[in-house]
């Protein structure tokens, strides 16, 4: 779809349900109305109440940004359901019928401008595909403390189980790009189970395709950062956990019922596996640290070898995913037409230049500037040019 006409392109209604205005409310509101969709697309806030502070700072942002499509809808009080899917069913049934695609977007992600152009795009690829998820990246402040890495460490099965293969039979609630006639209608039954009783809007998804055999894809492409914040009390930890361990046990049906307790018995295996070794390995080691220390190396108990590798392993993977952390972040703020040393090249020189036709597109498809010049004043047609010239001379 990437040459198509901006009109080929079909209509998405993005509909954001919003509570309360945090620390990085702005930044993510304006990294999502910044999406550089090729075809048409318009914008749903949608709030319980006026009195919401997110209200009069929305009303600001939609202000100083007069050429996008955007509104903030007033939903109702939720009393069957939780009030995320109360706003997210208000946004729905007032986003454009004329409209394909409805994305279901949490308003606390960054999202890439890019991005929408990319789900739309692999959606569209498979006539099978009935939506597009993906999953989210939690990115702690500098200095966040403990609890706050409690939270981060919670995510990193979600993020495990997303992240193995693009056809998948989870949904996070975070993104979900849906066919809007379908939910207009109630197709498949989905916002008719919103409404009976279901408190987490993407495991009744999740119970709703498995049941009826819909495929769902997750690209690997559709990772959304999340910031944590980096002060968090053992009563704000409490209350998400708990949150977390409730929308386990509310379902819409007997078989929504199976597969939430089906993942909260796999969760619950996944994070105690890895956290009692671990525990026991990191309080090891501080009693060994300790009797060192009073004792004396000569009469300290070391511990056992087991125990010295998993804690080893465990400082390599938080090293690794701090690694991983600046990498993801790079990536998304990467800039296609940003030279890679200062008045060389950018990437759609190099990726010209080395015939790989495949990036080539990619890097078009994200904005890349094939007219930008390298220091030698050559764009990345010359450089492709130039690769087939020495081409033909070496295979004559």
């Amino acid at each position: 779809m990437c040459g198509q006409a901006k009109n080929a392109w079909p209509g998405v209604s993005v509909v954001l349900p919003v509570k309360g205005c945090r620390k990085h409310s702005l930044q993510n509101w304006r990294s999502q109305l910044q999406s550089s969709y090729s075809g048409p697309i318009e914008y749903l806030f949608v709030v319980d109440s006026q009195a919401d502070p997110a209200y009069s700072a929305i009303l600001d942002l939609l202000d100083s940004r007069q050429g996008a499509i955007a509104q903030i809808l007033i939903s109702h009080k939720a009393t069957c359901t939780s009030q995320k899917i109360c706003n997210l069913q208000t946004g729905i049934m007032r986003a454009n019928p004329t409209h394909k695609w409805v994305l279901c977007l949490d308003d606390d992600v960054l999202l890439h401008p890019n991005t929408l152009n990319d789900l739309v795009a692999a959606a569209e690829a498979d006539p099978r595909n009935f939506m597009v998820t993906g999953y989210p990246f939690d990115v702690p402040e500098a200095g966040a403390s403990l609890l706050t890495y409690c939270c981060l460490v919670y995510h990193l099965p979600l993020v495990i189980a997303f992240s193995v293969r693009q056809r998948t039979s989870f949904v996070w609630g975070g993104c979900m790009l849906l066919p809007l006639a379908d939910l207009h209608s109630d197709a498949r039954g989905i916002m008719s189970s919103w409404s009976q009783g279901g408190y987490s809007d993407d495991l009744t998804v999740a119970s709703m395709c498995s049941k009826q055999g819909l495929q769902i894809l997750c690209p690997s492409f559709a990772i959304f950062p999340q910031w944590l914040d980096k002060a968090c009390s053992f009563g704000k930890f409490w209350n998400y956990l708990r949150r977390q361990l409730y929308v386990m046990d509310t379902y819409a049906s007997s078989h929504n019922r199976q597969l939430n307790h089906t993942m909260l018995a796999l969760h619950s295996y996944l994070s105690w596996a890895f956290v009692v070794p671990a525990a026991i390995s990191s309080l090891q080691a501080a009693r060994s640290m300790y009797e060192a220390l009073a004792l004396g190396p000569r009469f300290a108990s070391w511990p056992p070898m087991p125990c010295l590798a998993f804690f080893a392993a465990f400082l390599g993977a938080h090293l690794a995913l701090l690694w991983m952390t600046g990498v993801i972040l790079d990536l998304f703020w990467a800039d296609p037409n940003k030279a890679t040393r200062a008045g060389l090249a950018t990437p759609l020189h190099r990726a010209a230049y080395m015939g790989h036709a495949d990036i080539v597109k990619l890097l078009l498809r994200h904005h890349a500037n094939g007219l930008l010049q390298d220091a030698d004043g050559q764009t990345p047609l010359h450089k492709a040019l130039a690769q087939v010239w020495q081409f033909l001379l070496t295979s004559a």
